[in-house]
């Protein structure tokens, strides 16, 4: 079987190929039947069959579709619409300078205390001082731009600041 079928320049896709060939062997077997295996007054029946859906799945179809009608001229001018797949692209909260020097101040003041600061403990700092609403990613994001990275000391990570950074 050939992969690179299309339809007007479109890939026809696998479920769309097992549609084709479903109704293909429907329209044989009617052929070997001599005739409609099932009436033609029944388009629902006849319409699930076919294709091997359930007739509530053709009956929810043919409404959507129904109600799109409605609203359009034409027939053919009708877009069918499928489930994309979700791209979840996170957020990246612009900050002004001054919030810059905030996540700067706020990070160096951990290791004041002698703490150890985590994006976790850094934002909910951040949310008290300066109402920050962004996401760990986006505060990792953040912290990567004004010049934080990740060093390892005795195998365990912690924030600091890039030495170009920190002996300017």
């Amino acid at each position: 079987m050939e992969g690179s079928i299309t339809n007007r320049g479109r890939p026809i896709h696998s479920r769309e190929k097992e549609l084709i060939y479903n109704v293909y062997k429907f329209f044989l077997e009617e052929k070997a039947n001599r005739g409609p295996i099932i009436e033609a007054s029944k388009a629902i029946e006849r319409t699930a069959k076919a294709p091997k859906f359930s007739k509530r799945t053709i009956m929810r179809i043919c409404s959507q579709l129904h109600k799109a009608a409605m609203t359009q001229v034409e027939l053919d001018t009708l877009e069918f619409s499928s489930p994309k797949k979700k791209q979840h692209k996170t957020p990246v909260i612009n900050i002004d300078d001054f919030d810059i020097q905030v996540v700067r101040r706020t990070v160096l003041s951990f290791y004041e205390r002698k703490e150890l600061p985590t994006l976790q403990k850094i934002q909910e700092e951040l949310k008290e001082n300066i109402s920050f609403s962004g996401c760990i990613k986006s505060l990792r994001k953040i912290l990567k731009k004004i010049g934080f990275i990740y060093g390892k000391v005795d195998g365990q990570k912690f924030l600091m600041e890039r030495n170009d950074i920190a002996n300017a």
